[in-house]
């Protein structure tokens, strides 16, 4: 919550407006008042928030624990392929955490967020001008993510001729690095292992399940693009 604060008072004035439950919880933790932030939250109207210390309010797709969490944004590479080098913006992979913090945002300049999982949903900042899209694919052994490729590759597609795209999960490790890897493949005609790579470079914590992998290796896929 410091950190979310901290990050809050360095915006200008005219853009802090745009973010009044933050001005509420300054002025609490400011005058040391023991309010609970949830309580102030609620009292905005927020019927759910996401952000990691109030996970224990919701229910969510998969398991985590705090050690699963890392708040990290990774920019993936993908400008070193040779059919990369007319991009100038930047595609991020992230966990939940660094989906909400507003710090990261600002300091990757990222214009539009993709949330992998309906339960995922990150608060929404105004800054990020690009605006929100939720894909609701689940983590489990079953889930179709080619039903929701075509969606995914337009929005990281549309959006990156704007700005840096950021593509979340709960844990960063799985879904949206499936997501990131169907999209290279498409966009760049690349295999799955090169696409793969590409990820790992940047996010080694990277780990796809297998039901993914043999989608995004299938001929289902590859004939949508080649």
């Amino acid at each position: 919550m410091e950190r979310i604060l901290e990050a809050f008072n360095k915006l200008p004035e005219s853009e802090r407006r745009a973010y009044s439950i933050f001005s509420a919880l300054n002025d609490t933790y400011g005058h040391n008042v023991p309010v609970e932030p949830i309580k102030i939250i609620k009292s905005y109207g927020r019927s759910r928030t996401h952000s990691l210390d109030l996970l224990s309010n919701v229910v969510l797709d998969e398991p985590i624990s705090g050690s699963d969490i890392y708040d990290e944004m990774s920019e993936i590479p993908f400008r070193d392929l040779s059919e990369a080098l007319e991009f100038s913006n930047g595609l991020f992979i992230s966990d939940i955490q660094a989906a909400n913090d507003m710090g990261l945002i600002r300091k990757n300049q990222i214009y539009s967020i993709l949330t992998l999982g309906k339960s995922n949903k990150p608060l929404m900042y105004p800054s990020v001008q690009g605006g929100y899209n939720c894909i609701p694919l689940e983590d489990s052994s079953t889930a179709d993510i080619l039903r929701y490729m075509d969606c995914i590759f337009s929005f990281i597609d549309s959006h990156l001729e704007k700005g840096n795209v950021l593509v979340h999960c709960m844990r960063g490790k799985n879904r949206s690095c499936a997501a990131v890897v169907g999209y290279l493949m498409r966009k760049f005609n690349i295999s799955y292992e090169v696409a793969l790579g590409i990820i790992k470079q940047a996010r080694p914590i990277c780990k796809i399940q297998l039901n993914f992998e043999k989608q995004l290796k299938s001929s289902r896929w590859k004939n949508t693009y080649s």
